[in-house]
C-alpha cells in the first residue's frame, strides 16, 4: 500500500523512512477536506519519503493545469501568479491558505520533489469551495432608541454567527474582548442571513455614551471584528407626576388679580392652573388671558358657560424666574366675577395634553366629565358648582381640598395618578348634602 501523507487538522499521517534520491515519486491521489480558518486539510496517496519536499498551487477551477515544474515554482499554468502556494517537507501537515480569497470553486495542485526530481501532478477529482475573505458589513448603526435603550442593525454579504455589544466610554476592547463580550455593558449573538438585515435592542442601559462593537464569523471561520463611533443616550423621559402648589384661594372678591403662594417653585418649573368661577351672566366671565408672575400663561380648554352655568378652565406657564411668596396671578375677563384657583406644579416629560369638560343647569346634581388617559400620566380635576354649601367629593379621583367662591359655593380639585390607559376615564363630582340641584362645571386635564 502506498503511504499516505495528510495535510491538516486531524489527518493521520504514515511515511517510510528510505532515501532513494532522484527517484520521481507518484502520486495516486489526493482528497480535500472541509476549509476552517485558512487550514485546508489535504490527504496525499503516494509513495513519498521522508526528506522530500511537497510544493502545491491553488489555482481557480476555470485555469488549466500547471505542469509540476510550474507548481514547483509557485505559478499557474504559463507562469501567472497562483492563487495561493506553499511548500511543506513529506512527513509534516500544514496547508493554510492566505487571507484574501474570494468565495469561490478552486483545484489544489500538489507535487512531490525528490532531490531535484518532480513526481507527477496530483489534483483532487473534484473543485471545491474556498473563502478566506471576512464577511462586509454595511448598514451598520448604532441609535438613542429612547426609553435609554440602544437600537441597533447591520447587514452582512454573507451568513454569519455574530456577537454585538456595548462598551463603557473610553473602552478600548481587544478582538478577542469583541469576540468573548467579555467585560461588555451589554452583549448579544445570534446568526444572521446574507443580505438580510438584522436589528435588536439593547433595552434599558442607562444614559450615557457606550462604545458599540460588532464580531462576525462566516461558515469557513473567518473572522471581522469593528469598533464604531460611540453612541449617546439620553436619560429616559420621566412620567409626569402633579404636586399640589401653595393654598388654593376662594374668597369673594371679584379682583381679576389674585396673589398666590409660589415660594416652592423654580425657574423652569412648569405649573397648570385651574380656575372656577360660580354661576354667572355669561358676557364677560371667561378668562381671555392670564398672566403668572408676569409670565403669559396659556389656555389648554375651558367650558362653555351660558347664563347661569358655572365655569371651569385650566391654563399652562413656565416660571422664568423663581417663584415668590406674593406672586400675582391675573386673569383678565370682560366681567369682574368671583373666582377659585389652584395650581400644580408637574414634573417630568409632558408630551400630550388632553382636554374634557361637562357643565349643568341646576336642575342636575351629579356631574360627570370623561377624557382618554395614557399610562403612565396624571389627571388634573377643577370643578365649581353655583349652589352651596356642599360638600364635594370626586369618583375615580382623589380630591385636594375644595374653597368657597362667595357664598358657600364651592371651587373642587384634584387628582389622579394613571397606571393604566383608559379611553375614556370618568371622573364624578358628588355635592353632599344635594339640595334641588347645583350648576356645577368640570374641567378634566390629562397629561402624558
Amino acid at each position: 500500500m502506498a503511504p499516505v501523507i495528510g495535510m491538516g487538522i486531524g489527518i493521520n499521517r504514515q511515511y517510510r523512512v528510505a532515501a532513494s534520491s532522484g527517484v520521481a515519486r507518484t502520486i495516486t491521489s489526493v482528497t480535500v477536506g472541509a476549509l476552517s480558518s485558512f487550514a485546508l486539510p489535504v490527504t496525499i496517496t503516494a509513495d513519498g519519503e521522508v526528506g522530500d519536499t511537497v510544493y502545491w498551487v491553488l489555482l481557480p477551477t476555470a485555469a488549466s493545469a500547471p505542469s509540476a515544474a510550474e507548481v514547483v515554482a509557485g505559478t499557474a499554468s504559463g507562469g501567472g501568479a497562483a492563487t495561493d502556494d506553499g511548500s511543506f517537507s513529506w512527513g509534516t501537515s500544514s496547508v493554510t491558505l492566505v487571507s484574501g480569497i474570494a468565495r469561490a470553486n478552486y483545484r489544489l495542485y500538489v507535487v512531490i520533489r525528490n532531490g531535484t526530481t518532480n513526481s507527477n501532478v496530483g489534483t483532487p477529482a473534484s473543485h471545491f469551495e474556498v473563502d478566506t475573505t471576512s464577511s462586509i458589513l454595511t448598514s451598520e448603526s448604532f441609535t438613542d432608541g429612547g426609553a435609554e435603550d440602544v437600537d441597533w442593525a447591520f447587514t452582512s454579504n454573507e451568513d454569519v454567527n455574530y456577537r454585538v455589544s456595548l462598551w463603557a466610554d473610553g473602552s478600548t476592547p481587544s478582538a478577542a474582548d469583541i469576540e468573548s463580550g467579555t467585560g461588555s455593558v451589554a452583549t448579544v449573538t445570534g446568526s444572521a442571513a446574507a443580505s438580510v438585515a438584522e436589528t435588536g435592542t439593547f433595552a434599558a442601559v442607562g444614559d450615557g455614551t457606550y462604545v458599540p462593537t460588532i464580531w462576525v464569523q462566516d461558515t469557513y471561520g473567518n473572522e471581522y471584528t469593528e469598533t464604531y463611533a460611540d453612541v449617546t443616550v439620553a436619560a429616559a423621559a420621566s412620567s409626569p407626576t402633579a404636586t399640589l402648589v401653595g393654598t388654593p384661594l376662594g374668597g369673594t372678591s371679584t379682583s381679576q388679580t389674585k396673589t398666590y403662594d409660589l415660594s416652592s417653585c423654580i425657574a423652569g418649573d412648569r405649573l397648570f392652573i385651574g380656575i372656577g368661577v360660580p354661576g354667572f351672566s355669561s358676557g364677560g366671565a371667561t378668562c381671555t388671558a392670564m398672566t403668572v408672575q408676569g409670565d403669559t400663561a396659556t389656555n389648554i380648554g375651558r367650558s362653555s358657560p351660558t347664563t347661569n352655568i358655572a365655569a371651569t378652565e385650566w391654563w399652562e406657564v413656565v416660571l422664568t424666574g423663581a417663584g415668590s411668596g406674593t406672586a400675582s396671578i391675573v386673569c383678565t375677563r370682560g366681567a369682574n366675577v368671583h373666582w377659585g384657583v389652584v395650581v400644580y406644579k408637574v414634573s417630568g416629560t409632558v408630551t400630550t395634553r388632553t382636554f374634557g369638560m361637562n357643565q349643568q343647569a341646576a336642575s342636575i346634581n351629579t356631574l360627570s366629565a370623561t377624557v382618554n388617559t395614557v399610562n403612565p400620566g396624571v389627571v388634573l380635576v377643577a370643578a365649581c358648582q353655583d349652589d352651596g354649601p356642599h360638600t364635594t367629593t370626586l369618583t375615580n379621583a382623589t380630591k385636594d381640598g375644595q374653597v368657597d367662591t362667595v357664598s358657600s359655593r364651592p371651587f373642587t380639585y384634584g387628582r389622579h395618578t394613571v397606571t393604566a390607559t383608559e379611553t375614556p376615564r370618568t371622573i364624578t363630582l358628588d355635592p353632599t348634602p344635594v339640595s334641588g340641584g347645583a350648576a356645577s362645571a368640570i374641567a378634566l386635564l390629562a397629561l402624558s
